[in-house]
């Protein structure tokens, strides 16, 4: 008996530069798509808030928190107001509940709190009147 004739498995063609630039597009498409779908959940607004002393004598210090976290702080004069603006980033939903808060301490009245609450939406300016 004879051996089986031997068969050797023909060299693969090289990889075609079409399929090359075919799966990098494909690639850069995907990255772009995900990056502005991160786009689209992100927001941010801006808060102008006003701080009035309503003390006729005495200077206060003056703290502010927005959403819990400081904002800043300072001395008002008697019936000294200051202006001051937030801006607020987040991700998900288009709006968003904030709350300012400030707290006057000193000037003979003792400490005294305002606070406001509301929604603010993607790309607008909301304004805060705060009387300490």
């Amino acid at each position: 008996m004879s051996a089986a004739p031997q068969y050797t498995i023909p060299p693969s063609p090289p990889k075609s530069m079409k399929n090359v630039w075919i799966a990098f597009i494909l690639t850069v498409v995907v990255v772009l798509a995900m990056v502005f779908a991160l786009i689209a959940f992100y927001h941010a607004g801006t808060v102008q808030i006003t701080i009035t002393s309503d003390h006729i004598l005495n200077t206060v210090d003056v703290s502010v928190t927005c959403d819990g976290k400081p904002c800043f702080s300072g001395q008002l004069g008697p019936l000294q107001s200051s202006t001051d603006e937030w801006t607020v980033t987040w991700f998900g939903a288009s709006c968003k509940t904030v709350t300012v808060v400030a707290t006057s301490t000193g000037g003979g009245l003792g400490s005294q709190t305002d606070s406001a609450s509301g929604s603010l939406c993607g790309g607008e300016k909301a304004a805060v009147f705060l009387t300490v």
